[in-house]
């Protein structure tokens, strides 16, 4: 076998060498681009929103101004960007108050459902089991009351899980509107100055 010769050696160490420099150079463009879609990117929203919308209102803004003879584009944008906002603030105001009595009124009821409607089907449908399994099979009564006994249980320990998911659910949300109400805040107020600097 033959050594290998010195330049050859420190040729291979060459490549390797910029193997590891490419290597490097692809994997921290890699690792910047997700850092700054995972940090970066949601800091953006707001800005890339209120530009959409400013963008939107564009053209009822070069019609109005067209169409009237008032040429001030900007104060057109302006008032369309406030009528926008008005009505989509109105309408989200009252969804929400609407969504929110909704899934109020319904996790108060669940329990009340569950007693009133589950619990008497189940029953029902436990002494029509109880029944049939007297005639069919009388030994095997006490193991059938048994694991409907263990349902109907397990039922309950739902309804009341169910109904203490919700009420956590509309806690969260209802403790996220101040972040929500910050987000499009600064999504109006951009949409706002670049509509003022828009020709």
């Amino acid at each position: 076998m033959e050594a290998k010769s010195p330049i050859t050696k420190k040729h291979d160490v060459q490549k390797q060498k910029r193997f590891l420099i490419h290597f490097l150079y692809i994997a921290s463009i890699v690792c910047i681009i997700f850092l700054a879609l995972k940090y970066v990117l949601p800091l953006l929203y707001p800005f890339l929103i209120g530009f959409a919308l400013a963008w939107m209102c564009m053209p009822l803004t070069r019609l109005l101004a067209r169409k009237t003879g008032w040429r001030n584009r900007k104060a057109w944008g302006l008032m369309v960007m406030l009528i926008f906002y008005a009505i989509v603030s109105t309408l989200l105001i009252f969804g929400i108050l609407e969504l929110f009595h909704l899934l109020g009124s319904s996790v108060g009821k669940i329990p009340g459902y569950y007693q009133n409607d589950i619990l008497p089907a189940l029953q029902q449908i436990e002494d029509w089991g109880a029944e049939w399994i007297h005639n069919v099979a009388p030994e095997l009564a006490d193991q059938y009351m048994n694991v409907f006994h263990a349902i109907i249980a397990k039922a309950g320990t739902f309804m009341i899980s169910l109904s203490g998911s919700i009420a956590s659910w509309i806690a969260n949300v209802t403790l996220s509107l101040p972040s929500m109400f910050i987000f499009f805040s600064f999504s109006m107020l951009f949409s706002f100055f670049y509509r003022l600097g828009f020709r």
